[in-house]
């Protein structure tokens, strides 16, 4: 089983105004941070002790979003993971 050492995307989201946003959650020690980005610069970001807080929070943000008018932003492509079956 792997470590979560790298940075993961938690969620991007696309305006129908064409604005993209996403969460990231950036493991570290003692404290991992949440950071979100709108048009892929820095938004703000937070400090988490826990994952679980932090997963929560990051669902919180996005739901608040979607109610805005936000959708999944399906056409990232994703690069497969090295190692991957």
């Amino acid at each position: 089983m792997g470590s979560y050492s790298e940075p993961v995307v938690l969620w991007r989201l696309r305006h129908p105004d064409g604005r993209r946003a996403r969460a990231m959650l950036i493991p570290g020690v003692p404290q991992s941070t949440l950071v979100y980005f709108l048009d892929d610069r820095f938004d703000h970001g937070e400090n988490v002790s826990d994952w679980a807080p932090a997963l929560e929070r990051a669902n919180q943000i996005r739901g608040a979003l979607e109610g805005e008018g936000w959708t999944a932003d399906d056409s990232v492509h994703h690069e497969p993971v090295e190692g991957a079956s």
